[in-house]
């Protein structure tokens, strides 16, 4: 029999792709006290966590310091692009995207949006943009990966 289907919240990773009877690997601890999650899964293994990058760190989001864009990010219902510094990079999900110097355009659903956007962001940087102008990201439906409730 293959693993079982295990629920958290996102924001918590845990590996099960292990046999049944092997423990739940804890990628990235979360708000969730550890009972809490043992109480679902049954027994967590805890791998060491090296905050400090001498190794590599088991889900993202765990460096001490995380990535943020070198240029101003501002985030937008409608985006005002003769209004910013030049040059300027926009981040949109609706067509049509408005015209600037660089653009990203991501899909249209939360979880699209979600799975394309540090990687548009370092294109957005690497373009060495002034000003990055973000549309406000799509909402995501209930019960979807990206939502935290």
């Amino acid at each position: 029999a293959g693993p079982r289907r295990r629920e958290l919240p996102a924001r918590h990773r845990v590996d099960d792709r292990g046999p049944v009877a092997a423990a739940a690997r804890l990628l990235r601890p979360g708000a969730l006290p550890l009972r809490a999650i043992r109480a679902v899964v049954g027994e967590v293994d805890l791998p060491p966590f090296d905050l400090d990058g001498a190794v590599s760190a088991p889900a993202p989001g765990m460096a001490r310091r995380h990535y943020a864009p070198r240029a101003r990010l501002l985030i937008q219902d409608e985006l005002d692009v003769a209004a910013a510094a030049r040059p300027v990079g926009v981040l949109a999900h609706r067509t049509p995207a408005p015209v600037a110097d660089h653009v990203e355009l991501l899909p249209n659903d939360a979880a699209g949006y979600a799975a394309d956007l540090y990687a548009a962001l370092h294109r957005l940087d690497d373009a060495a943009v002034a000003t990055i102008l973000v549309e406000r990201p799509p909402p995501a439906r209930t019960g979807s990966p990206c939502t935290t409730g």
